[in-house]
């Protein structure tokens, strides 16, 4: 957290980017099966940067991550997902996202979703503070999923408030550096 919160000293956008891929490692790790971790971790341990994002939030006001509008509908020994998520970090260049879908009768559920799926649409979604995170919106119009592309799977504990307890202490850390970076600049400028 300490970390997160220097890296938003500087800029926001940078810090979130960085920081990005760093939440679907962890969830991977934590509830990934082994087969998961095998094809989705491996990229992640090489020597070049591996973009990936969570994509939780949806394009509303009062947004409850709990309450998605976001659907995952079991079709075809699979899923196939219809909604949309925002302010979705690295998008434009993410190989990997981390989707949260309102799954029928289970609830919220996470899945992993390859940039090159079809029926998934990437825009740029420009954010004035934020444009380093070169952030986005993803939207699904009947984009079919493998049946492991559910993260959590039988046996994993999967945990869905776990993750997004996670999410809101990045994002809480990079706020606190914001904050403190917008106060020593203000003091001086009052000064």
């Amino acid at each position: 957290v300490l970390v997160l919160e220097d890296l938003a000293w500087g800029d926001m956008g940078l810090a979130l980017a960085i920081a990005a891929p760093l939440g679907v490692i962890a969830a991977l790790t934590d509830y990934g099966t082994a087969a998961q971790q095998a094809q989705w971790l491996a990229p992640f341990a090489g020597e070049s940067f591996v973009p990936a994002a969570l994509a939780v939030i949806e394009p509303r006001p009062l947004f409850d991550p709990y309450q998605l509008k976001c659907r995952a509908v079991p079709r075809d020994g699979g899923y196939t997902l219809y909604g949309r998520k925002a302010l979705v970090p690295l998008a434009s260049s993410a190989q990997l996202f981390l989707v949260a879908a309102d799954l029928m009768g289970a609830g919220p559920q996470l899945f992993l979703v390859p940039r090159d799926t079809a029926g998934l649409t990437i825009e740029a979604q420009p954010s004035m503070g934020l444009r380093s995170a070169d952030l986005g919106s993803l939207s699904f119009d009947g984009a079919h999923l493998p049946a492991d592309a559910l993260l959590g799977q039988k046996d994993t504990g999967f945990d869905y408030s776990a993750v997004v307890d996670r999410s809101r202490i990045g994002w809480a850390a990079l706020s606190v550096g914001a904050g403190r970076a917008v106060l020593d600049y203000v003091k001086t400028y009052c000064n």
